[in-house]
């Protein structure tokens, strides 16, 4: 008697089981229901293109107004082009570009301490970006880091010579557009950077 229960009750435990596997519905994948396999990584990055590609827009316009001498419109483009790039590196905090963008809006905004961080943030993702190497080493130029500045030339001229060569561009023309009497340290530095020139 006791065996045939055993027996029953097995049977019965197994039509359950049975029945409740048939009745579960079967979860479809993201790939059998036809869904983009991409999670909001992929949202954000295309977000992020979006909002750089509206910087970017406003930061060329801002160029031109600066080309024909309308700074204050230039101004306001620039800060379009701060905003919307902002948008963009929160959106997709490995946005290259748009960090490297953000430092050049920074430096003609006049944000010095701004700019050099989204350049130290664009070489943090990418060492080998010489672009924001350049552009960084001005700013450094504009605040008087000159060894800094050096440091820049460095890297770019192992690396990325005619880029070398526009820094030195660059600080010669600093230098031809200074005023005020400079240090011997400030003599020094520009007698380095003509120096270079020649070689």
């Amino acid at each position: 008697m006791r065996i045939s229960t055993l027996k029953a009750w097995g049977l019965v435990t197994c039509l359950l089981i049975t029945h409740s596997v048939i009745a579960a519905p079967a979860t479809k994948s993201q790939m059998e229901q036809g869904e983009a396999p991409f999670g909001d990584g992929y949202e954000q990055s295309l977000q992020s293109k979006k909002y750089f590609n509206k910087g970017n827009r406003a930061y060329s316009k801002a160029m031109e107004l600066i080309g024909d001498g309308k700074r204050r419109a230039a101004e306001r483009e620039l800060k379009n082009a701060e905003k919307e790039l902002r948008k963009s590196a929160k959106a997709d905090q490995k946005n290259l570009a748009a960090f490297s963008l953000l430092g050049k809006v920074y430096a003609q905004l006049g944000e010095s301490r701004k700019s050099v961080g989204a350049f130290n943030y664009a070489l943090q993702l990418n060492p080998k970006h010489y672009d924001s190497w350049l552009e960084r080493a001005k700013v450094l130029l504009e605040m008087g880091l000159r060894s800094e500045v050096k440091q820049s030339f460095n890297v770019l001229e192992r690396s990325a010579p005619n880029m070398a060569e526009s820094l030195l561009k660059a600080i010669i023309t600093f230098k031809e557009q200074r005023t005020a009497t400079m240090s011997t340290e400030e003599v020094a530095f520009f007698e380095w950077a003509e120096e270079k020139i020649k070689l």
